[in-house]
């Protein structure tokens, strides 16, 4: 039954706990995995809004699909520090590319084709992943008129600029432009080497110009996102895990905290059970007395009641002895009672003279019996308790100790302070208790020699009242049992 009960107590933190974890984990998974998605669009129009021309060169032969001509003069990365690259689409047609990142031109093709019609996604290429998204479109003669300022501004030959003519003397005139010099091109004619009705690039424009002007191109930006992935891979296994080593860690903590748990209602459980049992067990046999006494007096009818005294008097005992069993039995119910606290009498009062009190109360019948009292208390110790309880906590200890002290034994009773603590202690010789028997002797019922319980007239309830007593007040007793010499010490408050 407890176990049952301790494995729900278990299969319920562990639940609790997994959905709480497992709401926590997804939800920073999520907000991370947002978050990340976030970043690779604002870093996606970026890399749109800066890189709007192309930087590979036409091929020589200038006809598209066949192949991309050599990088123009800029710095080139490698794959591992480069982020994007850009296609530059026009009818359909992959026509040049922006990009810093030394990839193959089968890489740029296997692009444009995986992408389809998609506006934006995901593909994989060169083992990486990449996010690509179709950016607003760009005019191909401002491309070209961008490739060419960056061309003639690296370039040697810097074209000229109209001049204004020096005036006449006698008419003054507006400015006019000089001619060219015959080093440097002109930018308002071609030269004089191109041929009829071909438009070549003047000296000093990037090649790549050669750009169809009509239209204009479809930039189809790509963007590397292979660390971003591999990041949220790893924060996946972290979270898993941390997830299976706390659950690991959990159900340890909680199997053993359900079985401390349990423990102590399992302990009561048993204790409730046998405590039971050694009522019924105690009552059974007066009652047996009793009932056996009757059918001896119904059985001798003719007889006068002096001559049936025997039996008369052997119910009396008998009752006399289960009324007191059930006085013992109503006092330890009501001493570990939730409200036997509130309801005791605590008052200050002068320990030492209770005990010299008690002294004198059992010193004549202890003396009958050859037994010896001695006394070492400390004077005007004082205590915050309920009188009557601690009068018949030493009631309980002196009368024990006097039922097994052989005769020409003694009993030793002390009282001592010892810091905060008043110290009580009730020592006898005689045959000990067995370490055994010891962790068992404040038990219900229990007794160390049962075929002494008719001669001592116990039922082994004192030493059980005797400690609801003592930690219903706040003390603490125990026993030990050294070489024959059996002493039980009561610690209390000091008031």
């Amino acid at each position: 039954m407890f176990r049952r009960l301790r494995n729900r107590m278990l299969l319920f933190n562990l639940l609790s706990v997994s959905l709480v974890m497992l709401a926590a984990f997804a939800a920073i998974y999520l907000v991370t995995s947002r978050t990340i998605e976030r970043e690779n669009e604002v870093r996606l129009q970026a890399v749109s809004s800066m890189f709007s021309t192309p930087n590979r060169l036409p091929p020589e032969n200038g006809l598209p699909g066949s192949g991309f001509g050599p990088l123009a003069e800029t710095e080139r990365f490698s794959v591992d520090y480069g982020v994007s690259f850009v296609l530059f689409v026009k009818d359909g047609q992959l026509e040049n590319v922006n990009s810093q990142i030394d990839l193959e031109d089968s890489v740029y093709n296997e692009a444009f084709e995986a992408m389809g019609n998609s506006e934006k996604g995901q593909v994989n290429l060169a083992g990486r992943a990449w996010i690509f998204a179709v950016a607003s479109p760009t005019s191909a003669a401002a491309s070209a008129s961008s490739a060419s300022s960056a061309a003639s501004a690296s370039s040697g030959n810097t074209p000229s600029t109209a001049a204004p003519s020096a005036p006449s003397g006698n008419t003054p005139s507006a400015a006019a432009p000089s001619a060219p010099s015959n080093n440097t091109p002109s930018d308002n004619a071609p030269s004089g080497n191109a041929p009829s009705g071909t438009q070549s690039p003047p000296t000093g424009v990037n090649p790549m110009d050669r750009q169809s002007d009509d239209g204009p191109y479809t930039r189809i930006v790509f963007l590397d996102i292979t660390n971003n992935k591999r990041l949220m891979q790893t924060l996946l296994i972290t979270l898993i895990c941390v997830a299976v080593a706390v659950l690991l860690a959990l159900f340890w903590l909680s199997h053993r905290f359900a079985s401390q748990a349990i423990r102590p209602i399992e302990k009561s459980y048993d204790q409730q059970r046998r405590f039971t049992a050694d009522a019924s067990h105690e009552l059974r046999t007066p009652l047996a007395i009793i009932g056996a006494d009757v059918d001896a007096i119904e059985a001798s009818d003719d007889e006068t009641a002096d001559s049936q005294r025997t039996w008369l008097n052997s119910i009396r005992a008998e009752l006399a002895h289960t009324g007191k069993l059930v006085d013992d039995l109503l006092t330890l119910a009501k001493t570990e009672s939730t409200d036997a606290e509130n309801g005791s009498a605590s008052t200050a009062f002068d320990l030492s003279l209770l005990c010299e009190t008690v002294c004198l109360s059992l010193e004549a019948r202890l003396y009958d019996n050859e037994v010896s009292l001695e006394a070492d208390i400390d004077r005007n110790v004082w205590i915050t308790a309920d009188h009557d309880r601690i009068r018949q906590v030493l009631a309980i200890l002196m009368d024990n100790a006097g039922k097994y002290t052989p005769q020409g034994g003694s009993i030793v009773l002390s009282l001592k302070r010892n810091k905060s603590q008043a110290v009580l202690k009730v020592a006898n010789n005689g045959a000990g208790i067995d370490p055994l028997d010891l962790e068992r002797i404040f038990d219900r019922f229990y007794r160390t020699d049962t075929s002494r319980s008719s001669e001592t007239g116990g039922f082994g309830l004192g030493l059980s009242i005797a400690k609801a007593i003592v930690e219903r007040l706040g003390g603490s007793i125990s026993a030990a049992s050294v070489d024959g010499l059996t002493t039980f010490t009561v610690c209390l408050r000091l008031s």
